[in-house]
């Protein structure tokens, strides 16, 4: 019999980001040898009304009497024991909904494990964890590395700190997540680092690219939240320096920024530019392959309260046959192999980042051969059969896969 686990994430599809991509990831390869349960926030299940932005009276009922359980069809989780969706309209909000929802399943499924994409999730399961110690709770966090350091909250610092401490297991996407975390003093009993896992498509479109001629115009791909840690308006700033080159580019996305990105677009590049608000998943995997170059300019955590984990989407589009351009910060060197399957920039430096996109934008046939060796250096190291092994080793101390 396979052992019951609850699944608590704030984001999931079909919201587009490697955070989501993460979340159904991990249900998709956790139901495989587990009786899977998923409590998860999404965006997409709420029509915004009233001062706070939902019906509120709806979505509490809806909640005590079960949750939406509905999901898009473009997503299957039929594997699931259960699922559960709230309306995930921020990191407060989120927390209420789950110290509401967590202690009735557990109570209703009787979970050994609670596993958590996010810390603050954590909290109703450590309490319950605390409160009844005989049932050996087992709480593990997956550290994605996202909002965790807020300078000048020390109350809210000692609270992440104590969830590190009292949960049994932190899973981190990468080496470099886990040193951040220590030096912010976060610590587990038990650390592991496992990389994130990443769907070998169905259709790889890359697989049909043909050599870029030396006089094309490459076509350059940004898929991120337009949010500040993200880099898009100092990458933007950069290209205004660049507009004397031959290049499209197009921005997936949305968020605080997309009116000054907006904004730039109009400004500067109206007739070779861009912003597609979100995509599905075979459209985001299909404009992935379409593109000459995919470009990722995260900015440093210090200069704000972000680590870049991992970089899920440059796996993505690596599978793709697309080269990437990136920041060194985080775990973003983890994600790719510079000089073979993409450039790395100093973050935040625009002389940097200027210097080395022209030198791609300048011989494009470069693009294509990077984006070849791409594809063969990104197969097989983040996927699905080997990450299911890894997690199922962490979470149970044992390896056992049928």
């Amino acid at each position: 019999m396979k052992p019951k686990a609850l699944l608590v994430t704030t984001d999931f599809p079909p919201s587009l980001g490697g955070l989501q991509s993460f979340s159904l990831a991990l249900c998709e390869i956790l139901s495989q040898d587990f009786e899977l349960s998923l409590l998860a926030g999404q965006k997409a299940q709420i029509k915004k009304k009233g001062l706070l932005g939902f019906s509120f009276f709806k979505v509490f009922t809806q909640c005590i009497t079960g949750f939406y359980q509905a999901t898009p069809n473009s997503i299957d989780l039929k594997n699931l024991q259960s699922r559960y969706f709230f309306p995930a309209s921020g990191r407060f909000a989120a927390f209420f909904w789950t110290i509401l929802k967590i202690p009735h399943l557990y109570f209703r499924y009787q979970f050994p494990y609670c596993l958590h994409i996010q810390w603050n999730t954590a909290i109703p399961s450590l309490l319950i964890k605390k409160l009844l110690p005989s049932k050996n709770l087992r709480v593990i966090i997956f550290a994605h590395g996202a909002e965790l350091a807020d300078p000048g909250r020390l109350k809210l610092n000692r609270i992440k700190s104590w969830v590190f401490r009292n949960c049994d297991l932190c899973i981190t996407g990468s080496q470099a997540s886990l040193n951040w975390f220590h030096t912010l003093d976060l610590s587990s009993p038990q650390e592991k680092v496992i990389h994130y896992p990443v769907k070998i498509p169905s259709t790889q479109f890359g697989t049909e690219k043909k050599p870029l001629q030396a006089a094309a115009c490459p076509k350059l791909l940004m898929l991120h939240r337009l949010v500040p840690r993200k880099g898009t308006l100092f990458a933007l700033d950069a290209f205004t320096h660049l507009l004397h080159l031959e290049w499209s580019l197009t921005i997936v996305g949305e968020g605080p920024e997309e009116k000054s990105v907006d904004e730039w677009l109009l400004k500067y590049a109206s007739q070779r530019a861009q912003r597609i608000p979100t995509l599905s998943q075979s459209d985001k995997e299909q404009i992935m392959a379409e593109s000459d170059l995919f470009i990722l300019p995260s900015l440093e955590p210090k200069s704000n309260n972000h680590m870049e984990g991992l970089g899920l989407t440059l796996c993505e589009a690596q599978l793709q046959g697309t080269p990437v351009l990136a920041a060194r910060t985080g775990g973003i060197p983890e994600a790719m192999c510079e000089a073979v399957s993409g450039l790395l920039f100093n973050p935040g430096n625009r002389e940097d980042f200027c210097r080395i996109l022209s030198q791609l934008l300048e011989n494009p046939p470069a693009l294509f051969e990077m984006g070849k060796a791409a594809r063969v250096w990104i197969q097989g190291r983040f996927d699905y059969k080997s990450r299911r092994e890894l997690y199922y080793e962490a979470i149970m101390g044992k390896s056992n896969i049928a």
